[in-house]
């Protein structure tokens, strides 16, 4: 019969987690796939940066809920540092991009909570690190 399930279809989650597949798993990302393009914001190119971040290994922890995102070689030249639990939204981010974007939301012009693919990064990176029991990356490199 059409539209009948006969079986159950069961999930196996992924055995290791990487920069490919972590958009279908980790919260924030999973919510930035279901929205749609609002305005002048685009969350696939949001996803996309965050991507290559994670690929070209520049996320980098050092100490204190803070990181370094390490430029993308022929790409950028700037090293952004995200600090997490230091703000009334959670983390924020050295960038251009999430200065303007804050003070859009605190001037009352914008009702997306600031994010930047660095700070997406991050959150990927530590997701991905706990994810394959490697903890949450307090290790200088």
């Amino acid at each position: 019969m059409l539209g009948q399930v006969t079986e159950n279809i069961s999930y196996e989650p992924p055995r290791e987690m990487n920069s490919d597949i972590v958009k279908f798993h980790e919260p924030m990302s999973k919510a930035l796939l279901q929205i749609s393009e609002l305005k002048d914001w685009n969350p696939k190119a949001l996803l996309t940066k965050a991507k290559k971040i994670l690929e070209n290994d520049c996320i980098k922890y050092i100490g204190n809920e803070k990181y370094n995102c390490l430029p993308i070689a022929n790409y950028n030249k700037t090293t952004h540092v995200i600090s997490f639990n230091n703000s009334a939204i959670g983390h924020s981010c050295t960038c251009q991009g999430f200065r303007e974007k804050l003070k859009s939301f605190e001037d009352g012009h914008s009702d997306i909570r600031p994010i930047c693919a660095h700070i997406l990064a991050v959150i990927q990176f530590r997701f991905i690190s706990d994810y394959n029991g490697k903890g949450n990356c307090e290790v200088k490199e």
